[in-house]
């Protein structure tokens, strides 16, 4: 579903699916590059997104009403390093929140992505391009206890 919604207003860089919430970072192309450029377009899109899911959810479940607890939120990063310790704050969500003991072993985030260097059809290929950044990437996560 984030494919399909929002794949073309945005590239992804890391995500974590947890059992009660998701993360994502992402990077909104600029208006310009956007096919729609109306106003809104990235609130549309995800909202359209997230109530698909709830919709699916509810159907698979037999169950009504909201899923999320509120709106979603959205935080602007202002530099390089918020968005390398955001991405790496992504990927370790798992074992703050104790569902592991070592968010590497986590198979529904991003990680996996990185550190097998297969981003797969979802997460942005332009962080892979660069060894340096990679490896800065990779350097930070082994930061993480």
């Amino acid at each position: 579903l984030y494919k399909k919604y929002n794949a073309t207003m945005a590239e992804l860089y890391a995500y974590c699916l947890l059992p009660n919430h998701f993360h994502l970072l992402l990077s909104i192309k600029d208006q310009g590059e956007l096919e729609d450029s109306r106003e809104g377009l990235v609130s549309a899109k995800f909202g359209t997104f997230l109530g698909t899911y709830v919709k699916a959810i509810n159907q698979r479940y037999k169950r009504t009403g909201s899923l999320f607890e509120g709106r979603y939120q959205r935080k602007e990063i202002g530099s390089e390093d918020q968005f390398f310790n955001t991405l790496v704050y992504i990927h370790q969500n798992p074992q703050k929140h104790g569902y592991v003991s070592n968010f590497r072993s986590w198979p529904y985030s991003s990680y996996q992505c990185y550190i097998t260097r297969d981003p797969g059809d979802l997460v942005s290929l332009s962080l892979f391009h660069d060894p340096l950044i990679y490896d800065s990437i990779m350097e930070l996560h082994k930061t993480i206890i």
